[in-house]
């Protein structure tokens, strides 16, 4: 079986698409759930300020915790 080549990069073309449209779904997600959109009504922003502003807690599991002997 012959594979046509313009159909298999127009299917990889799409998934790629798909794949990075999902992905940034994700990073809205968490951009709201930080108050990043909030803090971004007012006015707009540079990173730094931005951070200053919202200033989320971020706990990274396992980070700062002394290990269990």
């Amino acid at each position: 079986m012959a594979v046509d080549t313009k159909k298999l990069e127009q299917f990889l073309g799409q998934f790629v698409t798909d794949l990075g449209a999902t992905v940034h779904a994700g990073m809205v997600v968490i951009g709201d759930r930080l108050g990043l959109y909030k803090a971004l009504v007012a006015s707009p922003l540079t990173p730094a300020e931005l951070a200053a502003t919202s200033a989320p807690s971020i706990s990274l599991p396992g980070r700062n915790r002394r290990r269990k002997k």
